[in-house]
């Protein structure tokens, strides 16, 4: 059982604000602050058939055992990874309950509700109805502005809570940002000029669309540019320089509890391998493997330092991280927020979080990198440039 009292302020008013909008809305709060305690609490005192959706198999597990933790539940349902048990309270991997009649349930949890504007992942709430709703995320607001067809359908944001007053109020660990600038060597320079001037020469609006349509006449335009700017995404994330930044960056916080963030599987193993032969213990963890043993030794303590490709942005409980570095990522408010996530969690000990963001200096990850940081200059002025 979960008791008012043991809520936090923030969790007893997203509850309250839910139910004076008649138990349908969407509740955004960063990362870390106790999002699933809301919707636990919800589902404590709806006390009806409960469907909540995730969007990753890791996500169900997750989901599980908390629910177990904390409402004392005899008995739960899972929808994915091979799971067709349905119980008064089920937790579905998305994917797995599309087409789906959901009709045994009265009320339906969206974690990650960000995650459910897709044409498929909308099916759902387009085929069923639910007499209670409430969406769950850090981030709802989407480039495409599909976000608003989630509130259509969900109801509207009744709570926010931000990681500047999740720090304020001790919810979360006051944090430091130092932005690392790294060169490109001479031949990824040669390259990325190459590239950019292909991109500029042929890029033009709406060329991404233009890719699906082989009998437009800028097709190949549009073809020449879109693999340019790949390719020089590719240079930039996979560049040296940022190795070397890497191994300086744990030399400085060793003995920590690392998370070191990616976007590709590729990079990812080199590190691995380059800091397994410096001595390093480390475990990779990414959505194609099926297992949380990763996770589960990083938790658990037995390794200091997890490399993370996407994966980890979103919803995955590691509480106890010291420092949180990107090595590559994107230019999406979603991602930073998510990831710098990760390393805030109040445990005991831990003064202040670092998270450090390598970036190819005089290339369009600097800018990236300046958007990134003005995000998350809102919750902290603790800024440190390098």
């Amino acid at each position: 059982m979960i008791t008012y009292e043991y809520l936090r302020e923030w969790q007893r008013s997203a509850y309250a604000r839910w139910i004076l909008s008649n138990c349908n809305g969407i509740v955004v709060g960063c990362t870390g602050s106790g999002k699933s305690m809301v919707g636990m609490y919800c589902i404590q005192e709806k006390n009806v058939n409960t469907l909540i959706v995730v969007p990753t198999i890791a996500l169900m597990n997750q989901w599980v055992d908390e629910l177990n933790k904390n409402l004392e539940l005899s008995d739960i349902g899972k929808l994915g990874d091979n799971n067709r048990k349905i119980c008064p309270i089920t937790v579905a991997v998305i994917n797995s309950i599309r087409e789906s009649d959901l009709s045994y349930f009265e009320m339906i949890i969206l974690d990650e509700v960000h995650r459910y504007a897709s044409i498929e992942n909308i099916k759902p709430l387009l085929g069923n109805e639910f007499k209670y709703k409430l969406g769950l995320t850090a981030t709802l607001k989407r480039s495409d502005g599909q976000h608003n067809k989630l509130e259509e359908l969900i109801g509207p944001v009744v709570y926010e809570y931000m990681t500047k007053d999740a720090v304020n109020e001790g919810v979360l660990s006051r944090f430091e940002i130092v932005n690392v600038g790294v060169e490109l060597d001479d031949l990824e320079k040669i390259k990325y000029d190459k590239y950019t001037q292909t991109i500029e020469r042929f890029s033009f609006p709406g060329m991404f669309q233009v890719v699906y349509n082989q009998g437009h006449p800028k097709w190949h335009e549009a073809v020449a540019a879109v693999r340019a700017t790949t390719y020089r995404k590719g240079i930039i994330s996979n560049a040296k320089a940022k190795i070397e930044a890497l191994t300086a960056i744990l030399r400085d916080n060793f003995g920590k509890k690392v998370i070191i963030f990616n976007e590709t599987i590729k990079m990812a193993e080199k590190e691995k391998k380059v800091l397994e032969k410096l001595g390093y213990e480390v475990e990779i963890y990414h959505s194609k493997l099926k297992d949380q043993k990763a996770i589960n030794r990083f938790r658990s303590g037995e390794v200091n330092i997890l490399i993370s490709v996407k994966s980890l942005n979103e919803g995955l409980d590691v509480k106890d991280v010291d420092v949180g570095i990107r090595v590559a990522g994107t230019n999406q408010d979603r991602d930073t927020i998510q990831r710098l996530g990760r390393s805030l969690r109040v445990v005991e000990g831990k003064d202040c979080a670092k998270y450090y963001q390598i970036y190819c200096k005089d290339t369009i990850e600097q800018w990236q990198i300046v958007k990134n940081t003005n995000i998350i200059k809102s919750a902290s002025d603790n800024l440190i440039w390098r």
